[in-house]
């Protein structure tokens, strides 16, 4: 059976999460935390792929974010 609409945005939503936790790890603390605290200063009415992808980019490196494209598109 066919995922629906709402389930394949949550399934992009948790690889895009476990991936973007994956890098985080690699950091040290201080810079791990201060991403951390710039990643969760996305407003919350954003709700749309590109916004947030946007907001990612300014964050994390290309090599990071180019890779979740294809998930957020879903």
């Amino acid at each position: 059976a066919g995922r629906t609409d709402q389930g394949r945005a949550r399934y992009a939503f948790e690889e895009l999460t476990a991936r973007i936790d994956a890098y985080l790890r690699t950091l040290p603390q201080a810079e791990r935390a201060a991403l951390r605290d710039g990643l969760g200063a996305l407003p919350p009415e954003t709700t749309d792929n590109d916004a947030l992808l946007d907001h990612l980019a300014e964050a994390l490196p290309a090599a990071v974010v180019d890779p979740l494209r294809p998930l957020a598109a879903t």
